[in-house]
């Protein structure tokens, strides 16, 4: 006899229907999905661009506060510059406003010895004998008679570095004069503002003293003469 043949059937019709169900819905999830794996991918790129972005931002902060660094570095050199100069400015302003004064003669006649004398507001009186060289004759005095001459045509020089406020005396004496001459004697101050001649005054006989001006310094500096 024929053995009959036998059909072995490992997957029912219903277990193909369950797999191709599955299949199926798997495919759906995965176009339903599709869009957000892109839009996954672009937030991706686009964060990658921000965080560049960031970096580049981060560096030119970190180069900006660089600069203002050193501008603040110079700032501070530069206003212990100016505060140096503003200090140097005060130190000349001081020392400009300290009146200077001088006072010099000129005479022609040969022969002729013709003595300046300067009286200053505290009464010491400068001239040949009481010049105030080292300030032997006048301690407390600043002022001398600083030139010196005893025969014309010549000149004598008198000044002060601070010359306090006041008046000042100047007086010209005649200590000796070539026998029938006349010397005339011409003057001159200078000061802060400048040069100013004196009046010219003329001397005829031997120790004659002639007054020739006052000078006037101011609380200022400032020099009048009259």
């Amino acid at each position: 006899m024929r053995r009959p043949n036998r059909h072995i059937e490992i997957f029912s019709i219903s277990a193909l229907d369950l797999f191709a169900s599955a299949l199926g819905a798997f495919i759906l999830v995965a176009i339903i999905l599709f869009p957000y794996y892109l839009k996954d991918k672009k937030t991706a790129e686009t964060l990658a661009v921000s965080e560049a972005a960031l970096e580049k931002t981060k560096a030119e902060i970190a180069r900006q506060q660089s600069d203002l660094a050193t501008l603040q570095a110079r700032s501070n050199d530069d206003a212990a510059r100016l505060a140096d100069l503003q200090k140097e400015v005060v130190k000349y302003r001081s020392a400009v406003s300290k009146p200077f004064l001088v006072v010099g003669i000129r005479w022609t006649v040969a022969g002729a010895d013709i003595d300046l004398h300067v009286t200053d507001p505290a009464g010491h009186e400068f001239y040949w004998f009481k010049n105030n060289d080292r300030r032997r004759d006048y301690p407390s005095s600043s002022a001398e008679l600083s030139y010196d001459m005893t025969s014309g045509p010549a000149v004598e020089l008198w000044q002060d570095a601070a010359a306090i406020p006041g008046d000042y005396k100047v007086d010209y004496v005649a200590n000796a004069l070539p026998e029938g001459y006349q010397v005339e004697v011409r003057g001159s101050v200078f000061d802060r503002d400048g040069k100013r001649d004196l009046p010219a005054k003329t001397l005829r006989i031997a120790k004659e003293r002639v007054h020739a001006a006052t000078l006037t310094v101011g609380q200022d500096g400032s020099v009048a003469i009259r």
